[in-house]
């Protein structure tokens, strides 16, 4: 398990600076651990090369990757009346194609993922409304629409979903009636008006001189779930953050980190994110199985006729005063060819955050608050 908690962080944080290198203006939010078991799907029928490249980019460098990841979803599946945690997992197959039987059966017996027969050739968009609307089932309706119009075709062979969903409220609620509207700062010369929860109380918290940013913990009932937030210490510091964040410094930061009464400031906020996962897969080096002259993915139907034509990814999050709801899903479509002062942690400009399960230290959830809603305000603002 420790094994897939390091390849975890570690792509993690791959996904996040390439998003982030890509829109740098842009809020981001996305489950990386939602996309690893999409694509763990998917390794158990790669080979060759496109098994290779599979394995550099997820860090699934070992044996037991989904002996740990099949296990881990036990886990997280376990039924627990303070929180609602869960991931599900289904494969959408084309009733016209044969598929390796043994395929099927590993994902039904590690991934619990049960294979639904569709009609990809005469009705297309129906079997897209099917899919959609187990995913809109497994997230609460939070992730509705994951497959657009027109994706699926007649050559669909075949559809690997994972979808994720949270729901927890805060260990110590903010009360609502602190909650009071104040300047968030894009950048040092504009500002949006937010509604920003405030509370003083002991928590876990740190400081990074290396990072140029404060660490705080803020825990969910009966503390198996946490949010953890970076703030840069300068306004305009979230791109270096991003930048000069790795594993080690994190986990460095994290274990450095005391309980200490922190007078906090922290708006409230709602992201949702469409992502394009073959572009952010392919400039991390992941390119083969998109490449129908390629990809081997022969683990599947015993052919080398399948290649990924789509992986698509979509992720919801609303942080209030009581706690946070959070939802993703990941798609992968195959086709045949063709100081002594209290601290103050006050996010009051762009921030990171991440939402991880204290069990094991598993990132679920990664995210980044660049603008909340509203309309942006120039302002000569003076620095901090």
């Amino acid at each position: 398990m420790a094994q897939l908690t390091q390849s975890n962080m570690k792509f993690g944080l791959d996904i996040l600076k390439t998003i982030a290198s890509s829109k740098p203006t842009e809020n981001i939010f996305v489950s990386p651990f939602s996309i690893q078991t999409a694509m763990a799907m998917l390794h158990l029928g790669t080979r060759n090369d496109s098994k290779a490249e599979v394995e550099k980019v997820l860090y699934f460098d070992f044996d037991s990757v989904h002996g740990s990841l099949g296990e881990y979803l036990q886990i997280l599946n376990q039924k627990e009346s303070s929180y609602s945690l869960s991931s599900a997992n289904r494969v959408f197959i084309n009733n016209k194609y044969k598929f390796l039987e043994e395929y099927l059966q590993t994902l039904q017996v590690t991934y619990k993922a049960e294979a639904q027969t569709c009609d990809f050739i005469t009705n297309a968009e129906g079997e897209k409304d099917k899919i959609n609307k187990w995913v809109e089932g497994e997230t609460n309706s939070k992730i509705i629409d994951l497959i657009p119009s027109g994706m699926l075709n007649p050559l669909t062979a075949m559809v690997l979903v994972n979808a994720i969903y949270f729901k927890g409220n805060w260990e110590n609620q903010f009360e609502v009636e602190d909650t009071q509207s104040e300047e968030f700062y894009v950048d040092p010369s504009s500002h949006v008006e937010v509604p920003m929860m405030k509370m003083k109380r002991k928590f876990k918290f740190g400081q990074s001189d290396d990072l140029g940013c404060s660490i705080l913990e803020l825990p969910y009932v009966k503390k198996d779930l946490s949010m953890v937030l970076l703030l840069p210490q300068q306004i305009d510091g979230v791109t270096s953050l991003v930048n000069n964040l790795t594993p080690s410094k994190l986990n460095e930061l994290m274990k450095e980190m005391t309980e200490v009464k922190v007078d906090i400031a922290l708006p409230k906020f709602k992201l949702e994110t469409d992502l394009n996962l073959k572009e952010i897969l392919i400039n991390l080096g992941l390119s083969d199985i998109f490449d129908v002259s390629k990809a081997d993915l022969s683990g599947i139907d015993g052919t080398r006729e399948l290649y990924v034509s789509h992986a698509i990814h979509k992720a919801f999050i609303e942080v209030n005063e009581e706690g946070t709801e959070a939802a993703a899903a990941t798609a992968v479509t195959i086709m045949k060819r063709s100081l002594v002062m209290m601290p103050q942690f006050r996010a009051d400009h762009p921030f990171l955050f991440f939402i991880k399960d204290n069990r094991n230290d598993m990132i679920l959830f990664w995210g980044k608050l660049q603008k909340p809603a509203g309309s942006v305000v120039t302002t000569q603002h003076q620095e901090l």
